[in-house]
This record gives C-alpha cells, sequence and structure tokens, in this order.
C-alpha cells in the first residue's frame, strides 16, 4: 500500500512539473505579447504628424566708403624757370619744391552686390588750379605747355608703399587675375576732369568679396608757375548696384 502511494505521489509530481511547466509557457507567450504590444504604440508616438519650414529674405545694399576723404597736396611753388610743377598722390614730384604727397583716396565696398564707381569734380582743371585768378591773364599763361593746367585721376591697386588697395579688386571675383577693370587710367595715362558735370568710371564690378573688395584713386596735378593761392575742389564718388 505504502509502495503505490509513493508511486501515485511521484506519477502526481510529475503531473505537477509539466502543468507547471506548461503554466510558464503560458505566461511567457503573454508577457511577449505584451512587450511587443507596448513597442508597437511607441512606434506610433514618434511618427512625425507635420512639418514645418524656415525662411529669410535678405536685401540687396550697394554701399561704398572712403577710408580717406580728403586729399591734400604739399605746399610749394614751382621751381624757379620751370613752366609748371607736376605732383600727385602717388609720391611723385616734378618741378616742385615741396614734399612729395602720399596721400590717396580707399574705395572700399562694404555691401553685397558689385558696383559700378564713379568719379566727379565740382571744377575743371582750369577752374581748380587757377581758382581766384584770371586763367590766361594771371594764371596759365604759357599755354604751350600740353598738361598746364591739369586735374586728373586713375585706379591703381594700392599706392606706391603698398598699404591699400586690393590686387584685381576691380572685375570681380569671376574676373580675378585679370586687373582689366580699372577704367581711370593710369599715372602715365591719368584722366582729366575737362569738366564739372561728367562723372568719370573709375571701376567697374567692384567685389564685395573680402580680398578683392578696395581699390586706390589717385589724383595729379599740373601747376603752372604764375599760379598762386590755396585751391579747392569737391570730389563726388558714386556707387551702383550692377546687379
Amino acid at each position: 500500500m505504502d509502495d503505490l502511494s509513493n508511486k501515485a505521489l511521484a506519477g502526481l509530481l510529475v503531473v505537477a512539473i509539466v502543468v507547471s511547466l506548461a503554466g510558464t509557457v503560458v505566461s511567457l507567450d503573454k508577457l511577449g505579447r505584451l512587450r511587443l504590444g507596448l513597442f508597437a504604440t511607441g512606434l506610433a508616438v514618434n511618427t512625425p504628424v507635420t512639418a514645418g519650414t524656415a525662411s529669410v529674405t535678405i536685401e540687396q545694399e550697394a554701399t561704398a566708403n572712403l577710408s580717406d576723404a580728403t586729399v591734400t597736396f604739399d605746399q610749394g611753388v614751382v621751381v624757379a624757370a620751370s613752366p609748371y610743377a607736376y605732383l600727385d598722390t602717388n609720391g611723385n614730384n616734378t618741378n616742385w619744391n615741396g614734399s612729395a604727397t602720399q596721400d590717396a583716396m580707399e574705395v572700399v565696398n562694404d555691401g553685397n552686390v558689385n558696383l559700378n564707381i564713379t568719379v566727379k569734380a565740382s571744377k575743371n582743371s582750369t577752374a581748380f588750379i587757377c581758382e581766384g585768378e584770371n586763367f590766361l591773364i594771371d594764371c596759365g599763361r604759357n599755354t604751350t605747355q600740353k598738361f598746364v593746367p591739369n586735374f586728373s585721376f586713375w585706379a591703381d591697386l594700392n599706392e606706391s608703399n603698398g598699404s591699400l588697395g586690393d590686387p584685381d579688386s576691380c572685375g570681380g571675383a569671376s574676373f580675378q587675375g585679370t586687373g582689366s577693370f580699372f577704367k581711370g587710367g593710369n599715372r602715365t595715362n591719368p584722366r582729366e576732369f575737362t569738366n564739372s558735370t561728367n562723372e568719370y568710371v573709375a571701376c567697374e564690378n567692384l567685389s564685395p568679396s573680402a580680398g578683392i573688395d578696395r581699390f586706390v584713386i589717385e589724383f595729379a596735378i599740373n601747376i603752372p608757375d604764375d599760379a598762386q593761392g590755396t585751391k579747392n575742389n569737391t570730389i563726388t564718388i558714386t556707387a551702383r548696384s550692377t546687379a
């Protein structure tokens, strides 16, 4: 009786273990389905429901500035027996007993578009150099000298000391390396202010990009030996967008 009882208990124990294992499998299966349900719910929450945009409008700005708005030639007198004296802002003097002048105007493109730069003088060569005097009577009697009197300008990369201007600034970035857009002549062939109404092009397509956004305007005068007094002229520099 005891043996049968022990065998029966063993059988029941095996059954209990099987039932217990089966219950574990069911529980794990339910737990797995529960986790899968939570994971799927998380994906739905993270899905974008709409889209936004960011925008900005940048206006064109045509702005040019002068680093030095005043040019002053050093005072002096025409050397005796010379019909005229030549002076320029790049430090060159001929037949002049005053000091050399190093005082050009530097134009800088501070905007964001390419610019055309023009130059205009309020007085032409004669009215400037012989201001307050009678032309051909008290000033400039020697008309055989082709450059007397004369007031001219030219556009350049830099002053002779190399402190101003950028190489190839006139022409813009696409023309970098050419330097062919300086329209103000050069020291050996400057552009004369023949009247007070003309605007003379000094630079085309001045770039707004750093390193090629500035150039120098140099000035030259020829003074007859009979001129005297203090002379003044107003220079107007205009910047216009090429866009």
